[in-house]
């Protein structure tokens, strides 16, 4: 499934950073040099870190830089907590806080065509794609607590959409019902705009189940747009 491997992705990124402190016991310093050399092993990945500081069951990174296919994410800050014996020895990916500041997703150099059709579709995507997924690992993720904005191409010569954003959530662990809560406001700067901005609340239930599924999955979502043209 194409969901499943962007999350194998991210998992051995996130453990390689606590890999080299905690299998290594290498100094912050050596410990950045080490990821970005393994970054720069994936063509088309291109990453940039001002500073890591990892060990057995906790990260921080500052300054973190990612493109990859024309999408550029931007973290000032983020801390997690987890286990990684639990990984090595049991394949287990268990999260406990997971938390970002000042993130920046900028799409805006995407199709605007096809970015705002996958937009527009993901409520009634998700679930269905959702309920095909196997996971590799048994996942735990407790708390989750992202805040950022984002940018989305707007129509052909104009500027960007831009929005802000809170993803909260998690509780999701093998036989257990989670949710993720998404808050966003977009604004369309454009002159002559019919819709100029765009409020979403959507909350996303699931059950990771002991076969690594997931069911009951429910995903509710409250638009609320505004404009001269509505």
């Amino acid at each position: 499934m194409k969901l499943v491997r962007p999350l194998r992705i991210f998992a051995g990124v996130f453990f390689l950073f606590g890999a080299f402190a905690a299998g290594l016991a290498l100094a912050p310093s050596v410990q950045r040099w080490a990821v970005l050399r393994a970054a720069a092993k994936h063509p088309g990945l291109h990453l940039q870190l001002e500073a890591i500081s990892a060990g057995f069951s906790s990260v921080s990174l500052h300054g973190l830089r990612v493109e990859h296919r024309g999408v550029k994410v931007a973290v000032d800050q983020l801390q997690a907590e987890y286990s990684l014996l639990a990984f090595l020895s049991g394949r287990r990916l268990q999260i406990g806080q997971f938390s970002a500041q000042g993130v920046l997703v900028d799409a805006s150099q995407l199709s605007a065509r096809r970015t705002q059709e996958a937009i527009a579709a993901a409520p009634t995507a998700a679930p269905g794609a959702l309920a095909q997924v196997t996971l590799p690992w048994d996942l735990t993720l407790g708390d989750i607590d992202l805040q950022g904005r984002v940018l989305i191409a707007g129509a052909t010569g104009q500027p960007a959409l831009q929005g802000e954003f809170t993803l909260k959530g998690g509780k999701i662990e093998p036989g257990r019902e989670g949710e993720l809560r998404l808050k966003a406001h977009v604004v369309d700067p454009a002159q002559g705009a019919r819709v100029t901005s765009l409020d979403v609340l959507a909350t996303l239930q699931l059950r990771e189940t002991l076969g690594r599924t997931f069911d009951h999955i429910n995903l509710t979502s409250l638009l609320e747009a505004s404009g001269p043209g509505l």
